[in-house]
């Protein structure tokens, strides 16, 4: 399952939240995405904040479609390494060459 970790800084206050998906749970993801009708997302309550758990606390992970992600953009995305770009593009993901 997705986790969620959130981090306090010095000053108590939340300085960062970090999702973990394993590949299990990104292909999910991806399915989701794919699928009609689908909310293409992923509910979970695996939670820590500061390292302890968070019970009663849950997350969301949501999937968009790149042309719906980006419509919002008046610039495309910042480029990604070459490798990268080649990797999504080949699985019918949106390039920032695509334009």
């Amino acid at each position: 399952m997705a986790r969620l970790r959130i981090k306090l800084g010095s000053d108590g206050r939340p300085s960062a939240a970090v999702v973990a998906l394993s590949r299990r749970n990104l292909l999910a993801l991806l399915h989701k995405i794919e699928r009609p009708g689908s909310t293409g997302g992923i509910f979970n309550t695996d939670v820590e904040i500061d390292g302890d758990y968070a019970p009663g606390f849950a997350f969301v992970v949501l999937g968009e479609d790149d042309v719906d992600h980006y419509a919002q953009r008046s610039e495309p995305p910042g480029p990604m390494r070459a490798q990268t770009e080649s990797f999504i593009r080949s699985r019918g993901g949106w390039s920032k060459t695509d334009g």
